[in-house]
């Protein structure tokens, strides 16, 4: 009984860490001296001018924007650095 129970956990670990196979490709490269990152298709860097008017906090160092709505809102992802 233990045995099976092993391997039906191992199994179900194999598929949950499985990958799709599909891969994201590098449509622009964003580097500004310390956060780096390859942004896909359809992203897009937010200047610091639209930061600042959207009231984004200084600790923000930089943004990126999905040109592509879902459900009405517009994905965004903000790298902030802070003192620790």
């Amino acid at each position: 009984m233990h045995k099976r129970i092993a391997l039906l956990s191992a199994c179900f670990l194999l598929v949950s860490c499985g990958g799709s196979g599909d891969t994201v490709a590098c449509d622009e490269r964003y580097w500004d001296g310390t956060v780096g990152t390859c942004l896909p298709n359809g992203w897009e860097i937010l200047n610091a001018e639209t930061l600042r008017q959207r009231g984004v906090p200084d600790e923000t160092i930089a943004a990126f924007q999905s040109s592509e709505s879902f459900s009405g809102q517009f994905p965004t992802v903000a790298v902030t650095r802070e003192r620790l």
